[in-house]
């Protein structure tokens, strides 16, 4: 496919118009179209004739991808302006539009506004997702959350100030660098697992944490961002299509790819596939295309992480299994628990997951000492004709009764 193909199956799933299985669909009709000889089928024509969008979501997309991406585009000076904000540069691109760095002019300082193109804005789900991740934003103060600041509408405009924060996420880290050491990644973690406590106090399911997502300052501090997929409990279904996976295929929990409704279960699951990317350098699962990649979440346990990092402790390996366990009874039940945990782990000690797995192991040995033959107490001689004294004296350790 073409890049602009593949951005346009990516907005779409950003924006809830469609499933991941609607896109990895498409991406396997659009294979089937470039393989057919004389085909000039594109996948946003493929979209229309199954009924997933209209024509003019189409229109709306191309409209955005074959013109100007900036809204300071063409615009000079004193004209390059947002409302209250003078637009500076441009920070990145993503499916619901593009980020600047901008000046607050009523309280001059520095912020980052995400802006949805005009073209975007002609369908109501683009500006509902757009306007529900400022709001959710908006309700939330924590360090490690970045803040939301303001949104509203200006010059043929919807936008979403927020603060601006000089740093590089652990994508792109990611990307360049490689894997981070064990200790740098659980402290990132341990910080992100605060934020979504903190968030879920607050009756939000963030449903979309990866390494993307998260900021980390230069002073080490990590923020977590793009509450756009964020929902509350009074928040209208409609808004994300009910029934339909959300998330990002690589660290989606096994509800979600089921179409079920996250919680913060799900939030945990989705921060242990993002540690265990940041330690093991890969995603915990992989596959073809978004629909495969689902089904092993679902269907399967990840390979152990000392499987990927040898060197990776056999803490943190406990801590990631029972964050990632496919049932949400079997995980931490709340952030807070995971943070305190990552703490012991980063700390060098022992965290209560392992001391659990620990003590029922020496149960286990205990059991099978006391209950037959492969187990007698250390150093107990093992009862054989051979050693059995003539009259049946002594000279054998009795042997515990089950």
């Amino acid at each position: 496919m073409t890049p602009n193909e593949t951005r346009f199956i990516r907005t779409l799933i950003d924006s809830g118009v469609i499933t991941f299985t609607a896109a990895a669909e498409l991406e396997a009709d659009r294979e089937r179209q470039q393989a057919a000889p004389g085909s000039s089928k594109y996948v946003w024509d493929l979209a229309v004739e199954k009924g997933l969008v209209t024509p003019a979501q189409v229109e709306a997309f191309l409209q955005q991808a074959d013109g100007p991406a900036d809204v300071a585009a063409g615009r000079q000076g004193a004209a390059n302006r947002l409302g209250g904000y003078v637009l500076l540069s441009k920070l990145g691109q993503g499916g619901m539009g593009a980020v600047y760095k901008a000046r607050q002019e009523s309280m001059d300082r520095m912020v980052a506004i995400k802006v949805l193109p005009k073209a975007l804005a002609k369908s109501e789900s683009f500006i509902a997702r757009f306007l529900r991740e400022a709001r959710a934003a908006g309700k939330l103060s924590h360090p490690n959350i970045v803040a939301g600041i303001d949104a509203g509408f200006a010059d043929g405009y919807y936008y979403f100030a927020m603060e601006y924060v000089e740093g590089q996420d652990l994508g792109d880290r990611l990307r360049h660098q490689g894997p981070l050491s064990e200790r740098e990644a659980v402290e990132y973690a341990r910080q992100v697992a605060l934020a979504l406590d903190h968030a879920h106090g607050a009756g939000l399911v963030h449903r979309d944490v990866k390494p993307e997502n998260i900021l980390v300052t230069a002073q080490g501090q990590a923020k977590l961002c793009d509450l756009g997929l964020a929902r509350s409990a009074g928040d209208d279904m409609r808004v994300t299509q009910a029934g339909q996976a959300v998330g990002t295929p690589y660290y989606i929990s096994a509800e979600q790819a089921k179409g079920e409704e996250p919680d913060a279960r799900s939030d945990i699951y989705s921060l242990g596939c993002t540690l265990y990317h940041l330690v093991a350098g890969r995603p915990p699962f992989d596959g073809p295309n978004p629909l495969a990649i689902m089904q092993k979440h679902i269907a399967g346990e990840a390979p152990p992480l000392s499987a990927v990092r040898p060197d990776a402790s056999r803490a943190l390996e406990a801590v990631l299994a029972k964050m990632m366990a496919c049932l949400p009874a079997e995980r931490y039940q709340t952030a807070a628990e995971v943070a305190e945990e990552l703490g012991k782990v980063a700390a060098g000690g022992i965290p209560a997951v392992q001391s659990a797995t620990m003590a029922t192991r020496r149960r286990v040995r205990r059991k099978g000492t006391a209950t037959g033959t492969g187990g007698l107490r250390p150093g107990s001689a093992r009862v054989t004709p051979a050693n059995i004294p003539v009259g049946g004296g002594g000279g054998v350790e009795a042997v515990e009764a089950g």
